[in-house]
C-alpha cells in the first residue's frame, strides 16, 4: 500500500510543478508512459529447468519541458521480475527496490532524474543519470530488453548514479564531460569515491557511435579506466551494431579485468516486425577466478506490433548467468499528455 501511495504522490507532486511552471513559459508540456510488462518462460542450467518470469516489470517514465531551455526526465521502476533462477519460481521481492543494497544504487527504485539545459550549441545536464559507460547497448530503455541477451556489465553494472554533466553538440556530433558518484561507494555522497567521464556520440549518415572513457572511482585512490565503444552502420532495413568494453561484470565485484564484445542485427521489415540476433564474447583475467575465464552468449529475439503501443516479444538464447533461457511477454506503453 505504502508502494502505491508513494506512486500517486510522485505523479500528483510532478503534474503540480509543471501546472505551476504553465504561467512563467510559452509552451511548458510533458509526457506521461507507464510501462507494464508481463514475461513468462523457464531457464534450463545444470540439468535443472525452471519457471521464471523474465524481464516481468513496471516502469513509468516522466519527461517534458518547462521552457525552451529547460527540460526534464525522470524514470521509475516500480516492480521487478529478473533475477538468477532461485527456487521453482523466480520473481525478485519488489521490497528489493527500496531498500539500502550496499551499493549507491540504494535508490535504485529511481533510474534516473535530472534536468538539462540547452542554450545554443551548449548543454549541462544536473541529477541522477546514466554514467558515461556502456556504448550502444545502453543506449536501450530496461524495460525494452532481454536480460539473456545482454553482456554482464548491463545485467549487474550499478549505472545510474548522481551526476553533472556539460557539453557541446552541433546537428552530428556530441562531446560531454560528465563527474558523477561511484558505484563502489556504500552512499551516493558521504562515501567520497567518484567517476569522471567523457563522451563522444556521433551520426554520420549510415554510421553512428557512442564511445566513452571513464575512471571509475573504487577507494584507496584506485580508479579503473573503463573504457566503451559502440558503433552502428544502417543498411536499409538492417542494422549491425559492435559494442567493446575492457571489463567484465559481477554483481559482487563489479569490475572485473577483461575484455566484452556484443554484435548485434536488428532487422526491421514493417513497421510491425522486428528480429533481433545477438551474440557475445566475455574473457576475464582477473586474481577472483585465479585464472583466465572464457565465456560466450547468444540468442533472437522476435518483436511484434500489432497495433500502437502494443509489443508482444519471444526471445530466447544462452547466456552464463541465466543458462538456457526462453520466454514469451507482452508489453504496453499507457500514455498520457500534461500540459500541452
Amino acid at each position: 500500500m505504502k508502494r502505491f501511495a508513494a506512486i500517486l504522490l510522485f505523479l500528483t507532486l510532478s503534474a503540480a510543478l509543471l501546472h505551476s511552471q504553465e504561467a512563467e513559459t510559452a509552451s511548458p508540456g510533458a509526457e506521461l508512459t507507464i510501462v507494464p510488462r508481463l514475461d513468462l518462460g523457464a531457464t534450463v542450467s545444470n540439468e535443472d529447468t525452471r519457471f521464471t518470469m523474465g524481464n516481468t516489470s513496471l516502469y513509468s517514465l516522466f519527461e517534458g519541458n518547462f521552457s525552451e531551455n529547460l527540460s526534464f526526465s525522470v524514470e521509475n521502476h516500480w516492480l521487478a521480475g529478473f533475477q538468477p533462477p532461485v527456487g521453482d519460481f523466480d520473481f525478485t521481492p519488489t521490497k528489493d527496490l527500496y531498500k539500502y543494497l550496499g551499493h549507491s544504487d540504494w535508490t535504485n527504485w529511481l533510474d534516473w532524474a535530472y534536468l538539462r539545459y540547452d542554450a545554443d550549441s551548449w548543454f549541462a545536464t544536473v541529477g541522477k543519470d546514466l554514467m558515461y559507460i556502456g556504448g550502444l547497448e545502453f543506449d536501450n530503455y530496461d524495460y525494452e530488453v532481454h536480460p539473456v541477451l545482454m553482456s554482464s556489465l548491463s545485467n549487474n553494472f550499478a549505472c545510474y548514479q548522481w551526476q553533472a554533466a556539460a557539453g557541446w553538440q552541433n546537428e552530428t556530433t556530441a562531446l560531454s564531460f560528465q563527474v558523477s558518484t561511484s558505484p563502489y561507494g556504500e552512499h551516493p555522497f558521504s562515501s567520497g569515491l567518484y567517476n569522471f567521464g567523457l563522451k563522444w556520440v556521433g551520426e554520420y549518415g549510415d554510421f553512428d557511435n557512442n564511445w566513452s572513457f571513464s575512471l571509475v572511482g573504487k577507494g584507496d585512490g584506485k580508479y579503473y579506466p573503463l573504457v566503451s565503444l559502440g558503433q552502428r552502420y544502417t543498411m536499409g532495413d538492417v542494422a549491425l551494431s559492435l559494442d567493446y568494453w575492457n571489463a567484465v561484470c559481477s554483481e559482487e565485484e563489479f569490475l572485473l579485468e577483461g575484455h566484452s564484445a556484443s554484435l548485434t542485427a536488428l532487422w526491421t521489415p514493417s513497421e510491425q516486425w522486428e528480429i533481433l540476433v545477438k551474440g557475445g564474447y566475455e574473457h576475464v583475467n582477473d586474481t577472483v577466478f585465479r585464472d583466465d575465464f572464457d565465456s560466450f552468449r547468444g540468442g533472437m529475439a522476435v518483436h511484434w506490433f500489432p497495433v500502437e503501443n502494443l509489443r508482444i516479444h519471444l526471445a530466447g538464447g544462452y547466456n552464463p548467468l541465466l543458462g538456457f533461457a526462453a520466454h514469451i511477454g507482452a508489453m504496453f506503453y499507457l500514455k498520457t499528455h500534461i500540459g500541452r
